[in-house]
């Protein structure tokens, strides 16, 4: 049962966003990013959607991008609300967007974060959730564009 941060121990989000994530400091996001995306690359892993929840300042933000993008690895970083009054979302993905994903042929992307299934204009269908994100093949073949 996902919940909400409300739930203490009860549930995901109870957990996770209640408990956890209110304490994480920009230092805990990027070493979280780096050391993960290299163990992924270890084990074979080249490309992941990832799914912030730690967006509480910009410098959160921007620790978890950096950690991404040091990893070396091909990534859609999808920017989602932090908790508390100084997470900027989404105003602050214009920011992100100008700093971190200014060309198109990077390895590193961005998105905002959705709990849908759909597809942004040029960009491919990704699922994303609280628990987990992946590009669905299903979801591209039926959505995308030929070309």
């Amino acid at each position: 049962m996902l919940g909400s941060p409300n739930d203490g121990k009860k549930t995901y989000q109870g957990v996770i966003q209640g408990i956890f994530t209110p304490v994480y400091q920009p230092e805990d996001a990027y070493i979280s990013e780096l050391v993960a995306s290299l163990n992924q690359l270890n084990a074979g892993v080249t490309t992941t959607v990832d799914t912030s929840q730690v967006s509480h300042t910009p410098a959160h933000s921007d620790a978890c991008i950096v950690g991404l993008k040091e990893s070396g690895r091909r990534a859609v970083y999808t920017y989602s609300p932090g908790l508390g009054p100084s997470s900027q979302y989404p105003k602050d993905l214009l920011r992100l967007q100008a700093q971190y994903f200014s060309s198109a042929d990077q390895l590193l992307r961005t998105q905002p974060q959705t709990r849908t299934i759909g597809r942004s204009p040029g960009k491919p269908a990704c699922r994303s959730s609280a628990i987990s994100s992946e590009i669905d093949p299903a979801i591209l073949k039926r959505w995308a564009k030929p070309g």
